[in-house]
């Protein structure tokens, strides 16, 4: 009884108007208080948000400009006078075009409004000079050794194409920002345009990247036997091979390219292959237990592989013939 009695009370007083008018005032504090003042400018405004996704996008620049130097002054500088190859060569020009271009670009990033109308004015000289430097790749392995001991290479050298990659980045953050606030800026349909450049751009070198390691990887195959192969060749496939008679064969990888030529490998660890044969393929039928390819030799013999179905190797020959009937309209044979 006393327990109700007491709540009756506690009820009375709580429903009196000066009760509800400090209650109301106490809610009013928190919600108007310093903590709340703190929460409201750590909000940043649309405007603000926007300078600093421009400014992160502007200072990345310079950051960038000046590895490039230390890269020039520190690997570069100090291997000038050595005889290199074509490719060495080629990515020591690369890196001094590269400085020169984007000490322009940043220069001009500081007296502009907007960085990214000049990314889209510079598309076409970021393919040129990109693309060059993804070329002669090859020659980064030849700098790095070549390189004073005491000089650390490290990566650095593959820095400008991780650079690359990251304009992408910037430009989508830019671009989801002017989409919730379009007001920001005008030019939102040319800022698209440039997002997508630069993504297609960085698909592009990247399969530029994968044609050239696989033509130096074939060049090198087909010189274990003294074949020289002068047109580029884009290779589709390399890794194991799982046959359905493992035994039968003397070969246990491939490199198989775009038009039909098949390297036969013998692995020796998992980055060096020494060829066995060198063929082409002819036709591919699919049977109930194996996938058969049927190649041409050099020497105009035919021969027969099986690999084993549901795998990596079967799919990939699978899939060209496919694309291959495709294009002379035969159909696929059921039986060989």
């Amino acid at each position: 009884m006393a327990f109700l009695e007491g709540m009756r009370i506690f009820r009375s007083l709580t429903r009196g108007k000066i009760f509800q008018k400090e209650l109301k005032k106490a809610n009013l504090q928190k919600e108007t208080g310093p903590l709340a003042l703190v929460e409201t400018r750590s909000v940043k405004s649309p405007q603000t948000e926007y300078a600093s996704v421009l400014k992160e996008l502007t200072s990345s620049e310079l950051k960038y400009v000046l590895e490039l130097r230390r890269i020039y002054n520190e690997i570069i500088l100090p291997i000038k006078s050595k005889n290199m190859s074509q490719e060495a060569v080629g990515i020591c020009t690369c890196v001094k075009t590269l400085i020169r271009f984007h000490g322009l670009l940043y220069n001009e990033m500081m007296v502009t409004k907007s960085p990214v109308l000049l990314l889209s004015k510079y598309l076409q000289v970021f393919r040129d000079v990109y693309q060059m430097y993804t070329i002669n790749l090859a020659g980064v392995y030849e700098i790095e050794k070549a390189a004073s001991p005491f000089t650390i290479c490290g990566n650095r050298l593959l820095i400008p194409l991780q650079h690359l990659m990251r304009y992408p980045m910037h430009l989508s953050r830019i671009c989801k920002l002017l989409q919730k606030h379009t007001w920001l800026e005008k030019n939102l349909y040319l800022f698209v345009q440039t997002l997508d450049g630069f993504k297609q751009l960085c698909v592009f070198l990247d399969e530029e990247r994968g044609r050239d390691e696989g033509n130096h990887l074939l060049k090198d195959l087909c010189k274990d036997q003294g074949v020289a192969l002068d047109i580029p060749r884009h290779i589709r496939f390399k890794g194991m091979i799982v046959v359905a008679k493992p035994y039968i064969y003397d070969f246990d990888a491939c490199v198989f390219c775009d038009d039909g030529l098949i390297v036969w490998t013998k692995l020796i660890d998992g980055k060096e292959m020494i060829s066995i044969s060198i063929e082409q393929c002819m036709y591919v039928s699919q049977l109930s237990f194996s996938v058969v390819i049927v190649t041409l030799s050099s020497e105009g013999q035919l021969f027969k592989r099986h690999l084993a179905l549901h795998t990596l190797a079967s799919s990939i020959f699978l899939k060209w013939y496919q694309q291959r009937s495709k294009k002379n309209n035969p159909k696929l044979t059921a039986s060989c």
